[in-house]
């Protein structure tokens, strides 16, 4: 049975689906109250997280095909926050590569999850057809605590906890530090798939880069559509370089 890292949480009002990571309702009642534009963009979308029972938005271990399926890890744009599920890139992708995608991105991820998440799935003894891994900022890690009330027993660093002494002091004070520990997790990523069909994209390459540009998710932070849609032709390129269209 597989067991991955707790996946994505519903947190704000009373866990709605409607709502999750930055896509909350406090920003878009602001950013409504503040621009008729984003108002009249996104008044009459109705955006729903349906996340399996692991917190993954994707489809219950047991309904997936894995031999057949492409699995891509990755952060909250993987996640696809703030668009519809027919929005994100592992939708897109999944059109563009006649196969199914899942998608196990989580918001605020970091590099270091998503390697204990492809242990787990190589020890649950699952080969996908293949595995697109999206890196994400190198200084992001990970620590474990004990569960309790609205607390996963996961806790995602990252650039919105600069202002904390020990992530400060103990892991971004030196470059070095996550720089040496982000090759390192990488490399072990390549290792662990070595034998099936992967793709790899990092912080400097156009994948990345590309999630910058507008127009943005509700949240007005995650790509739109648009980025997703050009995303997934971008992936498709690489794979056809390599061969891999049925």
């Amino acid at each position: 049975m597989l067991e991955l890292l707790k996946g994505n949480v519903l947190s704000y009002e009373n866990g709605s689906n409607k709502w999750m990571a930055t896509d909350s309702p406090e920003y878009y009642r602001e950013n409504c109250d503040n621009s008729i534009q984003f108002k009249n963009r996104w008044k009459n979308v109705y955006l729903t997280y349906n996340l399996n029972s692991q917190g993954y938005r994707c489809p219950e271990w047991d309904q997936i095909e894995w031999e057949e399926s492409v699995v891509i890890y990755g952060d909250s744009c993987i996640a696809g926050v703030g668009v519809t599920e027919t929005n994100t890139l592992s939708y897109f992708l999944q059109g563009e590569l006649k196969r199914p995608v899942i998608n196990l991105g989580v918001a605020g991820s970091s590099n270091l999850f998503s390697l204990y998440n492809m242990i787990n799935t190589k020890t649950a003894d699952i080969t996908p057809y293949a595995v697109i891994n999206v890196e994400t900022s190198l200084e992001r890690t990970l620590t474990f605590c004990k569960p309790g009330l609205a607390n996963t027993g996961l806790h995602h660093w990252g650039s919105w906890n600069t202002e904390k002494l020990e992530y400060r002091r103990f892991w971004i004070k030196h470059e070095e530090n996550y720089i040496e520990h982000s090759k390192f997790i990488t490399e072990n990523k390549r290792l662990l798939w070595k034998d099936t069909k992967y793709l790899c994209y990092e912080l400097s390459d156009e994948l990345n880069k590309s999630s910058r540009k507008p127009p943005l998710a509700r949240d007005m932070l995650h790509p739109g559509a648009e980025t997703y849609a050009a995303q997934a032709k971008y992936i498709k390129s690489d794979w056809i370089k390599n061969g891999w269209m049925d």
